[in-house]
């Protein structure tokens, strides 16, 4: 679960299996990260009910949605 300062919930994240990894995210971390291990999976569902999947590749996150993907 994620709280914000406020305590109030925007969103949800739930750990998941890499094997479940969005093929979009896993093709950028085996094209970009080459030899790179993702170390933790997350689905995050925002208070839009927005669905995001997280990778954390070599302390980096890797977020993917609907139509894009970015490096936190």
């Amino acid at each position: 679960m994620v709280i914000d300062v406020k305590g109030n919930v925007p969103g949800m994240e739930t750990t998941l299996r890499a094997s479940v990894l969005a093929a979009a995210l896993k093709d950028f971390v085996a094209k970009h990260h080459t030899g790179e291990k993702i170390n933790e999976v997350a689905e995050i569902i925002d208070a839009k009910v927005m669905k995001i999947y997280e990778a954390e590749v070599d302390e980096k996150d890797l977020v993917a949605g609907a139509t894009d993907l970015s490096i936190q």
